[in-house]
């Protein structure tokens, strides 16, 4: 109705605004943070002069900041192109990129055994070259499994997230149930996830084959020593998938977490197509772990036991993740006082 004598307005602009809005409406977990009553007519009534699909992104990131979910996203593809079509053909160049293509830094690849009965483990963060990520730990994991060790260090601290199964992968057999933690919707329904990839619907296995993300061509690895104490090293630099990893665990009784308080990204979000080139990815649900606890937007998982760590200095994130290397050391060496104890796991 704002746009009535708006005689040069554009019907797909309107079209596309209400799309946007009736989404995030129906859809986002913290869609009651907006006052839909005030905001709504806003955004349509300034939608009423722009021409041009792309000059609404402005007014959509009102609308996503108005969530206050941390998490959620927008994106407009400047494309002729249909969305669906735009993402394949992104996804297949992304399933052929490599970290030096995208000016990532290599990921750091890390294992071994300590004193010869502790196998240590770094789990870096993973967005590109997925499938190599999958060979390459479950290599590690196979060379430490074949070492016997007496118990698990896995590290999480240098890890701030990007695809959840990828780093979960070979590590299935360590876990004492096939579905660890659940997503909660706004709603209270909860799904519970599964600890091994299982696509479902076409376009999901459309994506994992592009990938190269097929479970019965990358079959996980079988580990044997998996009745010995786990310890999961996390940081505040821990966010989003490695979060997701961490309560995979979280509430195994032979599974103890090191560090400090991990970021807080612990929801789950949804792709949209809104239409006009507009993608949504939207913060839907947040985690739930076994032991009933459901993680609140924005709130971290807390460690067993707690490693003091000064952030008194730190402005940046590159200057949090520089701090937790040069950590590293106390990180592990707590790791090892705590394996120490058998009294301190329930095996």
């Amino acid at each position: 109705m704002f746009c009535f004598n708006a005689v040069a307005q554009n019907k797909d602009i309107l079209h596309l605004t209400n799309a946007f809005i009736d989404t995030v409406k129906s859809n986002a977990y913290s869609r009651a943070n907006v006052n839909w009553d005030s905001i709504a007519p806003i955004i349509i009534k300034k939608s009423c002069g722009i021409k041009e699909a792309k000059d609404l992104l402005p007014l959509f990131k009102m609308v996503l900041s108005d969530l206050r979910d941390v998490h959620s996203s927008l994106q407009y593809h400047e494309t002729d192109t249909s969305i669906q079509e735009d993402f394949m053909v992104q996804l297949r160049q992304m399933a052929k990129m490599t970290d030096a293509d995208a000016g990532l830094p290599p990921k750091n690849y890390q294992s071994y055994m300590i004193d010869k009965k502790y196998a240590y483990i770094n789990i870096p963060p993973v967005r590109l070259e997925q499938a190599k990520y999958i060979d390459t730990i479950g290599k590690q994991l196979k060379f430490l499994d074949d070492n016997n060790p007496q118990a698990w260090i896995i590290d999480l601290t240098e890890n701030s997230g990007g695809a959840n199964y990828p780093m979960i992968w070979h590590f299935a057999s360590l876990i004492d149930v096939d579905y660890s933690y659940s997503d909660v919707l706004n709603t209270g329904e909860e799904k519970k996830i599964s600890v091994v990839l299982k696509p479902e619907g076409e376009q999901a296995k459309q994506v994992y084959d592009i990938l190269e993300l097929d479970p019965k061509k990358r079959p996980p690895i079988k580990l044997k020593n998996t009745q010995v104490p786990i310890v999961i090293l996390t940081s505040y630099y821990t966010a989003s998938a490695a979060e997701a990893f961490l309560l995979h665990f979280k509430g195994q009784k032979n599974v103890i977490t090191v560090g400090q308080k991990t970021q807080g990204l612990t929801s789950t979000n949804q792709y949209y197509e809104i239409g006009n080139n507009f993608s949504l990815d939207l913060t839907i649900s947040v985690l739930k772990d076994r032991n009933g606890k459901t993680y609140k937007i924005n709130e971290g998982v807390n460690p067993d036991f707690l490693l003091p760590f000064d952030l008194s200095n730190i402005k940046t994130t590159n200057q949090l993740l520089e701090a937790v290397i040069n950590k590293k050391k106390d990180y592990i060496e707590k790791a090892l006082e705590i394996i120490s104890k058998p009294s301190n796991f329930s095996l």
